[in-house]
């Protein structure tokens, strides 16, 4: 009976978890501002995607493409400060070992929205987002050796790099 009661409980918490990862990134997107075709086609928006420059476009689409961590990342983490100004972001180069890496953002610009961070090949790891009204937020990552990106999500421009020494 105990094995069985278990079983039920594994698959509940399974349910439970891809519901909240889910419920978690519908959320993110509508926080983001980011909407789907048929809204587009509704408020007539089609023309100002069409205008868009091909920085802007790669940012939405690296903001939908980021995949939720399903489990929070426990135990001790390095933290790693990046401050967004309206010039840049600093340090523009941050050094950590590899594992388990807590990234913090404080934005002094009062018009940032979040962090993307890449890997080497461009693919999407993570995002620090910021709440509206806050000028602070976190995000964990696990992170290997190499050398990753940090764009500020609002301007592609603004960039620093994070090595990830082996």
């Amino acid at each position: 009976m105990l094995k069985k009661r278990r079983r039920v409980l594994s698959v509940l918490l399974t349910v439970l978890s891809i519901a909240t990862a889910t419920f978690v990134l519908s959320g993110v997107r509508n926080a983001l501002g980011t909407s789907t075709n048929a809204e587009n086609d509704k408020m007539g928006r089609q023309q100002d995607l069409a205008a868009a420059s091909d920085s802007a476009r790669n940012t939405v689409k690296a903001l939908e493409s980021v995949a939720v961590q399903p489990l929070p990342i426990l135990g001790p983490a390095q933290m790693v400060r990046f401050t967004v100004y309206d010039e840049g972001i600093r340090p523009a180069i941050a050094h950590v070992s590899p594992g388990s890496a807590a990234i913090y953002l404080e934005d002094r610009s009062s018009n940032a929205t979040g962090l993307l961070i890449q890997n080497e090949a461009g693919a999407t790891l993570g995002q620090v987002v910021l709440q509206q009204r806050k000028w602070r937020g976190s995000s964990r990552l696990i992170l290997v050796p190499g050398r990753y990106q940090i764009f500020d999500s609002t301007r592609p421009t603004h960039a620093a790099t994070l090595v990830v020494a082996p």
